[in-house]
């Protein structure tokens, strides 16, 4: 699957510096990778969960981010 985020125009840039942390499992062991602007595409394990984390690396401690999901 390939993830990609959009984040709102007023939004701090997603990038090399404040990027997110996707985990998730392949082949029954846990794997993570950072999302930083650009597609990032995984082979997750059929039936099992995707994370992308709340909070980027440069959230402050009282910020999270809200996600919505579409299909395409």
């Amino acid at each position: 699957m390939t993830i990609t985020l959009n984040p709102s125009p007023t939004s701090i840039p997603v990038n090399s510096s404040n990027y997110f942390t996707i985990s998730y499992t392949q082949s029954g062991t846990p794997k993570s990778v950072q999302y930083t602007g650009s597609p990032v595409t995984i082979q997750a394990d059929a039936n099992s969960v995707v994370t992308i984390s709340a909070t980027s690396s440069q959230s402050g401690t009282s910020e999270e981010w809200c996600f919505s999901i579409s299909s395409m």
